[in-house]
């Protein structure tokens, strides 16, 4: 640990305490949990204080989020922005199916979700409702890198409700992930 850190964690901790008042109280929370066990992590984080940390980690993470890797084949921002458009024109249908020997997985737009679900009967139970305005706005603007700021803007609104974004159980272990938003502290 380094001479500084206690002088930026109370810095941090002032920017929390000045800025969650300003989100109206808009909440981040991501659950990790086992069944049967008293480990897991739960963290619950103002979008306020997302706000303030997204110039860090956009600054972490410049080459990341101008292009991903698929299969040795890497798309920039710009390409994935035209895939993006290309599908979400279609309207709402089934992009994919993927069968495996313990689930089956579907891929589909949906009203105004990108979804990604397991079938019923699946070993594992995937839900992921993710809002295409959200991933509109990741796409956003010119630019070659995805847009996380706007991302994070139209997440905001989002929050006045509590929304999962993605719940995810392990068959096998039993294992729960969830990820959603709130106007509360802890749910």
């Amino acid at each position: 640990m380094t001479k500084n850190t206690p002088s930026i964690t109370a810095l941090l901790l002032t920017l929390l305490l000045f800025t969650v008042p300003a989100f109206g109280g808009q909440w981040l929370h991501l659950s990790v949990e086992e069944e049967g066990s008293n480990e897991g992590v739960r963290i619950n984080l103002p979008l306020s204080f997302a706000k303030l940390l997204l110039p860090i980690v956009e600054d972490e993470m410049r080459a990341d989020l101008s292009q991903v890797e698929i299969h040795d084949r890497e798309l920039s921002a710009r390409e994935m922005r035209e895939i993006w458009q290309t599908i979400k024109a279609e309207g709402d249908y089934r992009l994919a199916s993927i069968r495996g020997r313990r689930s089956e997985l579907v891929l589909a737009l949906e009203g105004e979700y990108l979804i990604v679900r397991s079938s019923r009967g699946s070993r594992d139970r995937v839900d992921m409702r993710l809002p295409i305005a959200i991933v509109d706005a990741l796409f956003s603007g010119s630019s070659d890198r995805l847009n996380l700021s706007a991302a994070l803007d139209v997440l905001s609104s989002y929050a006045q409700q509590d929304v999962t974004l993605v719940d995810i159980v392990d068959g096998d272990d039993r294992a729960r992930v969830r990820l959603w938003i709130s106007p509360h502290k802890d749910r």
